[in-house]
Order: C-alpha cells, then sequence, then structure tokens
C-alpha cells in the first residue's frame, strides 16, 4: 500500500544528503542568530545591574582609583566633564566640582593642572563608600562615608569649625597624616546641603570652634553624627585660600550643590 508520509520522508531525506553545504549554512545562520540574540540580553542586562544595582560599587571603585598629586586629567578621563570650574583667588589653582550618581567630588589643581585637594561628599543616603586610597593603619577606624562617625575618625582631632546658624550647616575637622600618610592632611565633616546628616547640633558649638570635645553634649553629637565628607590634601595652602576665597569651603558649598542638583 502506498504511504505518502514515507515517501515525503524519504524525498527530505534525499534532499538533504544532496545539500549538505545548505543545512550547514542554515545552521551557523541559526545558530549565529541565537547568539547574538543571547549577547545583546547579557550586554543589556550587564548594563541594568551596573548603572541600578551595582552602581555603589562600580562608584566607589572610581573614588579609589583617584588622589591627590595626580593629574587633573586623570579625574576628568574618569568623573566626565565638570559642572563647575573657577579660579581661586589669592592662588593659580583651580576649583573643579565633579557630579556623580549619588555623590560630589571637588578637587583643586594648581598652575601645573596636579590635584593639591580632593573631596568627596555623599548625598545619597544609601550610598556608603569605604574609603582605601588613604593607606591602611593612618586611621584607628575603617572609612566609610555615611558609616564612620566623627568620634570614630579621631577622639581628638587638631582642629575643628562649624559654619551656619541654620540649615545648611558645615562641621569639620582635620588631621595631619605625617609619614603614615604620605604627609597628607585629612578633612572629614557634614555638609548637610545634602540629605539631613546633621543632628541635633549643640549650641555652644555655632559659629565657633570646639573648646572642649569631652564635653557631654559634644561627644553626644560626635558619637552620633556621620561624615558624609572626607578630603586629603597634599600641598594645599588651606589657610590662605580660605582667607581670600570667603566661600570656598572643603567639600563644597551650598550654592554650587544647589545649582547643579537634579532637583
Amino acid at each position: 500500500m502506498y504511504n505518502s508520509k514515507n515517501n515525503w520522508a524519504i524525498k527530505v531525506k534525499k534532499w538533504v544528503l544532496n545539500r549538505p553545504i545548505v543545512i550547514i549554512a542554515g545552521l551557523i545562520v541559526v545558530f549565529a542568530s541565537s547568539t547574538i540574540t543571547i549577547l545583546d540580553a547579557t550586554s543589556r542586562f550587564s548594563n541594568y545591574f551596573n548603572y541600578v544595582i551595582n552602581w555603589r560599587n562600580s562608584e566607589e571603585n572610581i573614588i579609589n582609583s583617584l588622589s591627590t598629586n595626580i593629574n587633573i586629567s586623570v579625574f576628568k578621563d574618569k568623573l566626565g566633564s565638570p559642572v563647575y570650574i573657577s579660579g581661586l583667588k589669592g592662588s593659580k589653582s583651580i576649583e573643579y566640582f565633579f557630579k556623580r550618581k549619588g555623590y560630589w567630588i571637588q578637587a583643586v589643581a594648581n598652575d601645573f593642572g596636579q590635584v593639591s585637594l580632593m573631596a568627596i561628599t555623599v548625598c545619597d543616603v544609601s550610598f556608603k563608600p569605604k574609603i582605601s586610597f588613604v593607606k591602611k593603619g593612618t586611621f584607628d577606624t575603617d572609612i566609610v562615608i555615611g558609616g564612620t562617625t566623627l568620634y570614630e575618625m579621631s577622639k581628638d582631632p587638631s582642629f575643628n569649625y562649624f559654619i551656619g546658624a541654620h540649615p545648611p550647616n558645615v562641621f569639620m575637622e582635620h588631621e595631619y597624616l605625617a609619614r603614615p600618610g604620605g604627609y597628607q592632611e585629612a578633612y572629614w565633616g557634614v555638609n548637610d546641603v545634602c540629605p539631613y546628616f546633621m543632628k541635633d547640633i549643640p549650641e555652644s558649638i555655632i559659629d565657633n570652634k570646639v573648646k572642649n570635645l569631652s564635653s557631654p553634649e559634644i561627644v553626644k553629637f560626635r558619637k552620633s553624627t556621620r561624615i558624609n565628607m572626607f578630603a586629603i590634601s597634599y600641598d594645599f595652602d588651606y589657610e590662605n585660600i580660605a582667607k581670600s576665597n570667603p566661600v570656598f569651603i572643603i567639600g563644597g558649598n551650598s550654592n554650587i550643590f544647589m545649582t547643579f542638583s537634579d532637583n
């Protein structure tokens, strides 16, 4: 009895056997198309993961790839174009501000382009970068912006100051790092032009230097306040620059943040 299905199968088999190159080429096209689709989907997922989910790790790595005493061109390569550039009176230095996702970087470079000051100010409370560009052991604690308190940074900083009778306020402390820290200066503190990091400000420090760090209200303030700014400098004449530029603040002043914010 005639079987049309068997006859059709025989014809297909002969056609395939007589055209192996065509079949192989077709399979290659199908495989290549599938591979491209998979790679495209993988690339899209990778971009989404890095931008939405893993951006904090990526940005932390960028921060720790920077430092003082390198050329400002390295900052531009890694951070993109600065949103603000201004000369500083009384010096040949230039101030740069770079806006990143969740934070700002301030850099001051001399007339040769070498960076003498680098400051990171975090505005996203979920972003807590751990600073590793400072030699381990320089401080008694790991430095985590948004995580480490003023008290943990130093029990007895060499100096501190507070600016502002009302928000936004700035409180900053300082230490000279000497040989263990590469003879750099370190500054840290709170700039609450970003989400309100500074709480329960003691009246005794408003517009004044803290003279008694051991007083109960100051100890409470320093133990409960987490830094959202950390900076290092090398061969940076902060005192003279601050005198010649009253609005200059390490970490950034509120006018710059408010002018270039996304809000």
